[in-house]
């Protein structure tokens, strides 16, 4: 009997071959298959692919560029093709969850917690000045500082936890 176009790629896996790999249940396999987790190449599980997919970055694929290489034949185009659009899946999945966020969101956010942050401080010297000028112990000194750098950290805290509410 002729073998059939699948069972020529070892890396092309069974339902029940898959979750033997993984340690897992054939119906939890099955879970994964239906929401689109794994990666399928003719019906087949795509053991590699999917490791990835459902892991992240393996070294499987050696590949890291986003054009096929010149001298891949049609199966590694087609491999490179289903990875892609397995980490894509993935990144939807994280950025529906919140685990993934825009990169300008991130930049965007940290410009406004360093802003708050400077300008909270920046205005201590000139809160204090004139009780500082009155003060003739170094100690005091000290302790009316720590305090109100203290009292300035917890009002950045509060500023930027209202901000996320």
């Amino acid at each position: 009997m002729a073998k059939k176009k699948n069972d020529d790629d070892p890396n092309l896996v069974s339902v029940a071959e898959y979750a033997a790999h993984r340690g897992v249940s054939t119906s939890r396999i099955g879970e994964l298959k239906r929401t689109g987790r794994l990666v399928l190449v003719h019906g087949k599980i795509d053991q590699a692919a999917s490791d990835e997919a459902l892991d992240g970055p393996s070294s499987v694929p050696e590949w890291d560029g986003d054009e096929v290489p010149i001298d891949a034949d049609r199966g590694e185009a087609e491999r490179i093709k289903t990875i892609w659009a397995a980490r894509k899946v993935r990144a939807e999945v994280l950025a529906a969850t919140g685990e993934l966020v825009p990169a300008e969101e991130v930049r965007r956010e940290a410009f406004q917690v360093a802003r708050v942050t400077r300008d909270k401080i920046m205005a201590v010297p000139l809160r204090v000045a004139d009780r500082v000028l009155a003060m003739d112990d170094k100690a005091e000194v000290v302790a009316l500082l720590e305090e109100e750098l203290r009292d300035t950290l917890v009002e950045i805290v509060r500023v930027l936890e209202a901000d996320e509410g």
